[in-house]
């Protein structure tokens, strides 16, 4: 990797950026991984809070029950992978 040097508008030089294809300065929306939205508003945190927060009451106050739902949870879900096996096996022929 080698540095470049580039003006920013206020003309000073910009010796942090590096190249990394072709001389472009890399960026961070040049990424092949996806980029996540860190923020939110103070609602959204509010509404993901006390849904956690149910989560745990619930674990917490009914563990045999919450315990079935999970296992019901997980049967379901091996049960979707088997009917897409199935049916990609059924394609296949």
């Amino acid at each position: 990797m080698t540095a470049i040097v580039e003006s920013n508008s206020s003309g000073n030089s910009d010796r942090n950026r590096r190249t990394t294809h072709g001389g472009t300065a890399a960026m961070a929306k040049n990424s092949p991984f996806p980029s996540f939205k860190t923020g939110g508003g103070w609602g959204k945190k509010l509404i993901v809070t006390a849904i956690l927060l149910a989560v745990v009451v619930l674990i917490v106050k009914y563990p045999g029950d919450s315990g079935s739902w999970a296992k019901n949870l997980i049967g379901m879900g091996t049960d979707a992978i088997d009917g897409l096996v199935a049916f990609f096996r059924a394609v296949g022929n």
